[in-house]
């Protein structure tokens, strides 16, 4: 009976994050022809991390933005986040983000280079000259997989707070609800609105200052409105729906 001789090639394709490989046995594999072949194949292929940076931020004189969107590296590297920031600011937090979840805080750095918290697992430097900011994840894991924020806090000219009631708020379909938000400024400020669903970022619903108001295409006024008082910048939400089901923030920018 002849003697069937075959060369086969093992390929893989993959999209090389980190030191994929893949090995085959040397040498011809033969056999008699009505029986069966085994062909040997080995592969590594080494975990990857997908990491993806976003930022929001309030106000005109001052702004912050990430460098990349996205960032993929092979767990157990080292992996930058960087944003870019203009103006003059106090500090700049970084923030993270988990599927389902709020966001948490990392750390904060101020222009001067100080840390808060000093023992926390992230490292963070700031370059003035720049005006850059990086966080750096050491040995990172597939659990660090998440949104990564950096926002900033502009040097203010007095005490600024902004102040939400605590828990949850609950409605029927199709009524009308309120979340307050008081806030305290030495200065004339826009006080802004924000919705984050599930799995999503903070959206920028409207903005009030003085007598004037903005809101965002998304969220019409005859449903989505905010009256602006000396110390409180109420949301109302009429004809509620299942899908206005969120988190709602309040946040205050001087001028």
């Amino acid at each position: 009976m002849e003697k069937l001789a075959a060369i086969l090639l093992c390929s893989a394709l993959i999209e090389c994050k980190g030191e994929d490989t893949v090995k085959q046995t040397a040498g011809d594999v033969r056999a008699t022809e009505g029986n069966t072949v085994t062909l040997g194949c080995n592969f590594d292929i080494f975990d990857s991390l997908s990491v993806l940076v976003q930022t929001r931020t309030l106000g005109s004189m001052n702004s912050i933005k990430p460098e990349r969107s996205e960032e993929h590296v092979a767990e157990g590297r080292n992996i930058s986040l960087t944003c870019k920031y203009e103006g003059t600011i106090y500090n700049i937090q970084w923030y993270r983000q988990y599927q389902r979840s709020r966001p948490e805080f990392l750390l904060y750095i101020t222009e001067a280079g100080v840390i808060h918290p000093t023992e926390s697992d992230f490292s963070a430097h700031i370059d003035k000259t720049e005006k850059r900011v990086d966080l750096e994840i050491i040995s990172a894991a597939v659990t660090d997989s998440a949104v990564y924020y950096c926002a900033l806090t502009h040097k203010c000219k007095g005490v600024d707070t902004v102040t939400q009631p605590a828990g949850d708020v609950r409605a029927t379909e199709g009524g009308t609800v309120t979340l307050g938000c008081k806030f305290q400024t030495s200065t004339t400020a826009y006080l802004f609105w924000y919705k984050q669903e599930v799995n999503g970022y903070p959206k920028y619903m409207l903005r009030r200052y003085s007598a004037t108001g903005v809101n965002a295409a998304e969220f019409q006024k005859d449903r989505f409105d905010a009256t602006l008082n000396k110390t409180s910048v109420p949301l109302q939400i009429s004809s509620a729906a299942v899908t206005d089901s969120a988190v709602y923030y309040c946040a205050l920018s001087p001028q």
